[in-house]
């Protein structure tokens, strides 16, 4: 590397258009392990500075950048790119290092696609980015590295996976560290959990035991912090923020019964008075159940995803239906919000299947505080992704690079740049059967605390960015206002089933 470079690892998240003011947590962990290791590292977030990609190239070009880490997630995927490409253009001795669950895999296509790109880490990043940008600035070989994949005379090469990490504490990043960060951040989010819809979030561990086809998280082995590691966190951010609701972020935070039994315990023994909220399996004993209320858990998200015990095998969704409602029921019983995640135009889902998971919806909605149906998308780093191309439901010619036009997306007002798995079921059932959700979701779950949360969430910042809005936007926005109204102010009524 040429010595006029700055040797700084420069993280980037790419602009996208979003607005929010969350942390970057991912390129959190990789700055603070980098700093750990002696490297000098910054974090950008174009989002939370409202930077464009000129704007990033010109301050990349100020510090004279040597390496540059780019992240990015599948459905922002072509923000990611036009930023890997303008970063490029006006700093061509720059290494391009991208990384995340999506680039991971598609990391020889990624090379192919994106000549821009000099090296691919895969899997978790912390050890191998550290080693490669030792390698790079030091003109070494990368060849022994774990866990990249990178041109070798004209030659994609991808070294061996690298193992996931066992000890997390090696990871855990500094809280000081994020009041550096350039841009106007805030540690609380707005989240329907809670009442008054502002918490932060914690992460207490890595992975997901489940092996569900859909989700890009399926059989990582569950590795967990030590819980005073945890606990400390959540002081310090009760410090900070003069909050006291934590959302635990983890997919599956009761995946070991042991640990959470342990964390409930320390959180009562520490008289921490905090409200928290977690994602759950609906395997856990009700005693857990209950040792969770007792330390503060208000509200609990559960899969149902189908009612369809063939498409539930399908999915390799390994629960019976009869299993979320019997938990579903327990945190009822116990004053514990419970939402309900399901999903339609799944593996082998016919028309009959989809209406068995919405009925399932109707009948438990007494018990539960809330509920989604979403429609299935495919994401590279899923089992889903190779059953799609296996069945021939996405075309020949398709890759994650180029813009995608589904015929599906032409017939209904559904847009996304994932595509949607779809197999039996036609886009007109799967808009009857939303709009069947809909009204449900309207008289049994839309109230007072709905509304506020879309107020913090949806409605102030689609207000304040009304000039950068398209027609077609406002008026879609303004009419699905005008449908929640009559259901804002009702007094929501919850019975025994």
């Amino acid at each position: 590397m040429k010595h006029t470079m700055k040797e700084k690892i420069y993280l980037i998240s790419p602009p996208a258009g979003e607005k929010r003011r969350s942390y970057p947590l991912s390129l959190m962990y990789l700055h603070s392990y980098l700093t750990k290791n002696g490297f000098d590292s910054e974090v950008l977030d174009c989002d939370v500075l409202q930077w464009k990609p000129k704007d990033l190239l010109d301050y990349l070009k100020d510090e004279e950048a040597g390496i540059v880490g780019i992240t990015g997630y599948t459905h922002n995927r072509f923000y990611a790119h036009n930023t890997i490409k303008a970063v490029k253009s006006g700093l061509t001795e720059c290494k391009i290092i991208v990384g995340g669950r999506h680039f991971s895999a598609l990391a020889i296509e990624t090379l192919e696609h994106l000549p821009e790109v000099d090296f691919v880490v895969r899997g978790e990043g912390e050890r191998t980015l550290a080693e490669l940008c030792k390698a790079v600035y030091n003109n070494r070989s990368v060849k022994d590295i774990l866990g990249i994949t990178y041109r070798e005379n004209g030659k994609v090469i991808s070294n061996a996976d690298r193992p996931p990490i066992l000890d997390l504490e090696e990871l855990h990043y500094n809280l000081d560290d994020f009041h550096k960060l350039k841009g106007n951040y805030s540690f609380i989010s707005t989240m329907r959990r809670f009442p008054t819809s502002r918490g932060f979030s914690v992460l207490a561990g890595r992975g997901c035991p489940g092996q569900c086809v859909f989700c890009c998280l399926s059989s990582q082995r569950v590795r967990l912090r030590n819980v005073e590691s945890v606990l400390d966190e959540i002081e310090r951010l009760i410090k900070i923020t003069g909050i006291h609701n934590v959302s635990f972020a983890d997919p599956t935070l009761t995946a070991s019964k042991k640990y959470l039994a342990d964390l409930c315990e320390a959180i009562i023994r520490k008289k921490l008075n905090i409200k928290w909220h977690c994602y759950s399996r609906v395997d856990v004993p009700s005693e857990i159940f209950e040792l969770m209320n007792k330390s503060g858990c208000v509200s609990v998200d559960i899969a149902l995803e189908s009612a369809s015990p063939h498409v539930l095998q399908a999915i390799k969704k390994y629960i019976k239906v009869e299993d979320v409602f019997r938990c579903a029921r327990k945190l009822y019983e116990l004053k514990i919000k419970s939402f309900v995640f399901a999903m339609i135009s799944l593996p082998d889902e016919q028309e009959k299947d989809a209406e068995e998971t919405v009925r399932f919806l109707e009948e438990t909605a007494p018990i539960i505080d809330g509920a989604s149906l979403a429609i299935t998308q495919i994401f590279p780093d899923a089992a889903l992704y190779g059953i799609a191309r296996e069945r021939n439901l996405l075309p020949a010619s398709f890759n994650w690079f180029d813009d995608y036009h589904n015929t599906y997306y032409e017939k209904s007002n559904l847009r996304s740049t994932v595509p949607f798995y779809i197999e039996h079921l036609s886009i007109d059932f799967i808009e009857k059967m939303r709009r069947h959700f809909e009204q449900l979701y309207f008289e049994k779950f839309y109230d007072k605390y709905a509304l506020k949360s879309e107020l913090r969430k949806t409605i102030i910042p689609f207000l304040f960015d009304w000039r950068n809005q398209t027609l077609r936007s406002k008026l879609k926005k303004i009419k699905k206002g005008i449908v929640r109204l009559p259901y804002t102010f009702k007094v929501r009524s919850r019975s025994s089933v």
